[in-house]
């Protein structure tokens, strides 16, 4: 949805299907430990959206770009993770560093977010399923949208509230933070507190 379509946001930590208080999650994200430039636009945003009704910035430690889903971590066995590490790491032994740039703020019906043109994320996306497919079977497969928005989010929101003042605020910016991905991180999520927070179990190179 575009970013004028949105009257107003929503709750984003409503539970979704499978989550309650205590579940944990399995997911490859970028983490943004060595995005300097970016980790630096976000706060900018974020200073921006000080005071907006209805919206929580995310603590720095917690920024990220979700890449691909693997599944619940009750789901999958020690095992089986192991061989899902051992398959990624060398499926993505192949693939170079991503180069990407961040976008203009969108104000999406749960959050405020920085869109980040790089599309080779995609490619890395497509190769972390296939090593799913692989280390799991084809039928558990979790991530199966066809596309793949890569993203940092800025805010997510709080519950209901009108969205006009969000993108006022963010509306005069103009972001140019440049991204170079070297590394997927394999993390044990959680959202029990209304923030994602994660134990990270695996970090794996491109390019080896």
């Amino acid at each position: 949805m575009a970013s004028d379509e949105v009257a107003r946001f929503r709750d984003h930590w409503w539970w979704r299907d499978g989550w309650r208080p205590g579940t944990r999650y399995l997911t490859w994200h970028v983490l943004l430990d060595d995005q300097l430039e970016l980790r630096a636009e976000v706060r900018a945003h974020q200073d921006a959206l000080d005071g907006v009704e209805g919206l929580r910035a995310i603590p720095e430690h917690w920024l990220h770009v979700t890449t691909s889903g693997v599944g619940f971590a009750h789901e999958v066995t020690t095992s089986e993770r192991d061989r899902l590490v051992d398959a990624a790491r060398r499926a993505l032994a192949g693939v170079p560093a991503v180069r990407g740039r961040a976008g203009s703020a969108v104000v999406h019906p749960e959050g405020v977010l920085l869109p980040l043109d790089a599309p080779d994320l995609v490619r890395v996306r497509e190769t972390l399923r296939a090593a799913a497919a692989e280390a799991l079977g084809t039928n558990r497969v979790a991530d199966r949208s066809p596309r793949i928005r890569p993203h940092v989010s800025v805010a997510y929101a709080d519950g209901p509230a009108d969205a006009g003042p969000a993108r006022i605020a963010v509306g005069g910016l103009d972001p140019s933070a440049s991204v170079v991905v070297r590394a997927l991180n394999l993390l044990e999520l959680e959202r029990d507190d209304r923030v994602y927070r994660w134990q990270v179990l695996a970090r794996l190179s491109l390019g080896g």
